[in-house]
C-alpha cells in the first residue's frame, strides 16, 4: 500500500509515494478523486456523483470512464476506489488528506484541536475550480476556517498571548476583510505588544476602509488610536477603561453620527 497524499486547500495536488500521479490527465477523474476525499470515505450514490460532476447530462457512462481513468492513475492503490452495486467511495485509510484532517480538527472544537486545524487551511478549497459542488464545500470550511481564527485569537487575548492573538487576527482580516472583530482585536494585540506604529498604521487602514463605505470606526478605537498619536515614544499608552475589555465596544458608525470620530463633510 502506497501513501496516497491530496492536498485540497490551494491548489489540487495529488501525489502516491511523493510521485505526482501524472495519469490523472481526464480533467473529470481528478474532479471525483476531490469530491470524494471531501467525502471522507463515506460511500456516495454513483447517480448524485453523476449529477455532482455532470449536472447537465447527469451521465453514468461518464462517471465510469471517469473511475476507469482514476484507477489507472492510482496505480498500486487502484483498491481505494472501491464501487458497490450503486455505490462508490474512497478508501482513505493510510491516506494523508488536508481536507479530513482539517474537517475532524473543527469537529473536536476545543481551542488545541482549532489551532491545529488552522495551519492546514492554505488556500480556499480547490483554487480554480469552479463547479457548483466545490462552492458549496468550499464556502462550509472557509467558514469554519474564520470561526476557528476567531476563537483561537481571541483566547489568545484572554491568555496574554498578544503575539499569538495579532497573529491570527491579521490572519482573519485577510480572510474577511469586512470582519470588524478582527480589525479591532488586532488593534488592541499590537497597543498591547508594545507595537505603537504597526498599531497606528493598522487604525489607518480599518479607518479608510470604512471611510469608503461613509463609516468610521468605534469611538473607543478612534480615542485609543489618538491617545498613541498624542503619546511620546517609548511604552503603549494606557488603553481607555472602555477598550481595554475584549468585550464587544459598538460596531462601526456613519461619518454623518454625532457620534462620529470624524467630522462628516457638512461638519467640516
Amino acid at each position: 500500500m502506497g501513501t496516497l497524499r491530496l492536498r485540497l486547500f490551494g491548489i489540487f495536488d495529488a501525489t502516491l509515494d511523493g510521485a505526482p500521479l501524472e495519469n490523472l490527465r481526464l480533467r473529470h477523474a481528478a474532479r471525483l478523486l476531490g469530491l470524494l476525499a471531501c467525502r471522507h470515505g463515506r460511500a456516495c450514490q454513483d447517480t448524485w456523483l453523476a449529477q455532482m460532476l455532470w449536472p447537465d447530462t447527469e451521465s453514468l457512462d461518464s462517471l465510469r470512464s471517469s473511475i476507469v481513468a482514476l484507477r489507472r492513475a492510482l496505480g498500486p492503490d487502484a483498491w481505494r476506489v472501491e464501487t458497490g452495486n450503486t455505490t462508490i467511495r474512497l478508501r482513505t485509510e493510510g491516506a494523508d488528506i488536508d481536507v479530513m484532517a482539517f474537517d475532524d480538527l473543527v469537529k473536536q472544537g476545543n481551542i488545541d484541536s482549532l489551532r491545529a486545524a488552522i495551519p492546514l487551511y492554505t488556500g480556499r478549497l480547490l483554487e480554480g475550480w469552479d463547479d457548483g459542488w466545490v462552492q458549496q464545500e468550499r464556502e462550509r470550511r472557509s467558514e469554519a476556517h474564520v470561526e476557528a481564527l476567531r476563537l483561537v485569537g481571541d483566547h489568545a487575548m484572554e491568555t496574554c498571548s498578544f503575539a499569538e492573538a495579532a497573529r491570527l487576527y491579521r490572519r482573519l482580516v485577510r480572510a474577511r476583510s469586512v470582519e470588524e472583530h478582527a480589525w479591532q482585536g488586532l488593534f488592541r494585540a499590537l497597543i498591547e505588544m508594545g507595537e505603537r506604529l504597526e498599531a497606528m498604521r493598522i487604525y489607518e487602514g480599518y479607518r479608510d476602509r470604512l471611510a469608503s463605505r461613509g463609516l468610521a470606526p468605534p469611538a473607543e478605537m478612534a480615542l485609543a488610536y489618538q491617545k498613541l498619536v498624542a503619546a511620546p515614544l517609548g511604552p503603549a499608552p494606557e488603553l481607555s477603561p472602555a477598550f481595554a475589555g475584549f468585550e464587544p465596544i459598538g460596531g462601526a458608525v456613519p461619518l454623518s453620527s454625532p457620534y462620529s470620530p470624524m467630522p462628516s463633510a457638512t461638519q467640516r
